[in-house]
């Protein structure tokens, strides 16, 4: 497996939003397992994006970001939800000058971040 490498403009300049309508899944990036053997996003803001887990990004493999803002996300159902804005399973993620804000998560833990 090769690395994956996605580089953006800049956190103010590239911006991935969630696409559903609301009341949909729609997380901004999914890092999914066995997708390569390490993935790097660099420079993006990730916004607007909902799902029961990680509505901001979901690492379900390794992976880091880095020059991120990570804002304006949410999890959740009226059951569960973990990690608005960034949620880590079974795997490890590093987050590097990455700046998480105004996420939230409707009823477990981690409005910004769940591991």
């Amino acid at each position: 497996m090769k690395e994956l490498v996605i580089l953006g403009a800049g956190a103010g300049t590239t911006i991935i939003e969630g696409p559903a309508p609301p009341g949909n899944t729609r997380r901004a990036m999914r890092i999914a397992s066995a997708s390569t053997a390490q993935t790097v996003i660099d420079g993006f803001t990730l916004t607007g994006g909902f799902a029961t887990e990680g509505g901001g990004v979901i690492f379900e493999a390794p992976g880091t970001m880095s020059n991120c803002l990570i804002t304006g996300n949410s999890a959740g159902t009226a059951i569960e939800g973990n990690g608005g804005g960034v949620f880590v399973i079974g795997t490890s993620a590093n987050l590097v000058n990455c700046t998480i804000t105004n996420n939230t998560s409707s009823i477990g833990p981690g409005g910004g971040l769940a591991l």
